[in-house]
């Protein structure tokens, strides 16, 4: 009886330590910096400043033309659009990584299209990764967006 008393014990504290060393959640506190960080880079881009855009991105995506590509991607290849804005921002995050779906609009609110902006924290900073097209479906965005 009482070697079964102590191996429920010795069970019970190697679950205790096992749970303790789990992952963290991440903090609440990410979502508004990386709101605002999602704001700076929309800023950088509409201003045009290889500067202010590189200091928001990662060494290599910065070193690999970033702030270039960047700019060229929200504003695409219609001559005619103008990059306004990210709107419809979804934030998907863990403790070092960020994923935020949104749509990049042009000045007349009407030329939308979806991205995905991934971002890595270095150092409590977080850093744009790389813009890709997005994978939302843009008919039920439309649709909400004209009501």
């Amino acid at each position: 009886m009482n070697r079964g008393v102590v191996h429920s014990v010795l069970i019970v504290f190697v679950l205790t330590a096992v749970w303790s060393c789990r992952e963290k959640s991440p903090s609440r506190d990410y979502i508004p910096i990386i709101k605002q960080r999602v704001y700076e880079v929309q800023e950088a881009i509409k201003s045009r400043g290889r500067n202010a855009i590189d200091s928001l991105l990662t060494q290599d995506y910065a070193a690999a033309g970033g702030a270039d590509s960047l700019v060229q991607f929200t504003n695409g290849s219609d001559p005619t659009f103008v990059f306004n804005r990210f709107a419809h921002t979804e934030i998907y995050y863990t403790n070092d990584k960020a994923r935020v779906d949104c749509l990049i609009m042009g000045k007349d609110s009407r030329n939308l299209r979806s991205a995905t902006l991934t971002f890595e924290r270095k150092k409590d900073v977080w850093l744009l990764k790389q813009i890709t097209p997005g994978m939302r479906p843009m008919e039920s965005i439309l649709a909400d967006s004209v009501l």
